[in-house]
């Protein structure tokens, strides 16, 4: 029986590490060189606590941000780059749905 619930808590714990992350996706506009921007914008989220990963789509001037979120919250990262950086930062629209939903638009 101990064993046994020893397992079940080692489960619940492991459950939930994996719940607790989280990735968000940020609009940042202002950067304006490949080079020095993305190196900027991704070495400032990556140093913030809690962050596991973020990539920077320069093209898209999109931010994605892999991070525990029992850690770190959304604002708190638009609010670090905010404070350490002259670009704007907030959180990317999500168009899931828009797409599928255009042609009622004819009607």
């Amino acid at each position: 029986m101990f064993f046994l619930r020893k397992k079940l808590l080692l489960l619940l714990f492991m459950l939930t590490l994996l719940i607790s992350d989280k990735v968000s996706m940020f609009k940042v506009d202002g950067m304006m060189c490949l080079s020095g921007c993305v190196v900027k914008v991704n070495s400032i989220a990556n140093s913030i606590d809690g962050v596991k990963r973020a990539s920077v789509d320069f093209k898209k001037g999109i931010l994605t941000v892999k991070y525990d979120s029992l850690m770190v919250s959304e604002d708190f990262i638009m609010n670090e780059l905010s404070q350490k950086t002259t670009y704007v930062v907030k959180i990317a629209e999500k168009d899931f749905g828009k797409k599928m939903f255009d042609w009622l638009k004819i009607f």
